[in-house]
């Protein structure tokens, strides 16, 4: 999976997945997940969002 890193409005995302090949067995929902951590008083805008993506791809959470 391809982290882009970075903010993108409505039609940016539509392009987006429109743009990905999911095989043959295409998602057919969106989930959006968020944790209990950061709480808002550690919330660091980018910089938590660049750590985020080193411990995923650090643990091998997502397949590169």
């Amino acid at each position: 999976m391809e982290i882009i890193n970075q903010k993108i409005n409505k039609d940016q995302f539509t392009s987006y997945v429109n743009s990905k090949d999911f095989g043959p067995k295409p998602p057919n929902k969106l989930v959006i997940h968020h944790t209990w951590s950061p709480t808002k008083e550690e919330w660091n805008g980018q910089n938590t969002i660049n750590g985020r993506e080193i411990m995923i791809m650090k643990f091998s959470l997502v397949k590169q």
